[in-house]
């Protein structure tokens, strides 16, 4: 069984501790080269492109500046802010249960394509018709879209 959820515009990564079992995210390439794309927007072209206030713009700005920061990364499935992650509460998972929600619990990301809970990942903001100029001019659900395609069907196969 796989399970598929989708991520959250918020993020908060503070207090939220690394874990000793920590997953690199799938396409995590593919992450690192869109947020190099990204890190080279100002701060008012972020604000436009994201539909955001310039206080979320000036945050993003800084995170995609400093994305390759290792030591900043943190569980996906922590740090999103939303409703069904609150619900979800991995915090309170046992090893055990964290690593059974990681090999079955899918988290889209406009950024990551695809996360499991324990990949660790830098909090960002993207959404999903921002078009980057080096894939392809096209929005970024169409991006992932055909590489995601093949990915969940060849997991649950």
């Amino acid at each position: 069984m796989q399970i598929l959820i989708a991520c959250a515009k918020l993020m908060d990564a503070k207090g939220v501790p690394a874990l000793k079992f920590a997953t690199k995210p799938t396409f995590e390439r593919e992450a690192l080269h869109n947020a190099a794309q990204l890190s080279q927007y100002s701060v008012d072209e972020l604000q436009q492109m994201l539909k955001v206030n310039r206080a979320i713009a000036v945050e993003n700005h800084l995170r995609y500046q400093n994305f390759i920061v290792e030591s900043t990364r943190r569980p996906a499935g922590m740090i999103y802010d939303g409703m069904v992650f609150k619900k979800l509460d991995l915090a309170s998972f046992t090893d055990g249960e964290l690593l059974y929600a990681n090999d079955h619990l899918n988290i889209c990301s406009f950024l990551y394509g695809l996360l499991r809970p324990l990949d660790s990942i830098n909090p960002y903001r993207l959404e999903g018709n921002v078009e980057l100029p080096d894939n392809g001019g096209v929005t970024m659900t169409d991006y992932w879209q055909p590489i995601l395609t093949d990915y969940l069907i060849a997991k649950v196969k």
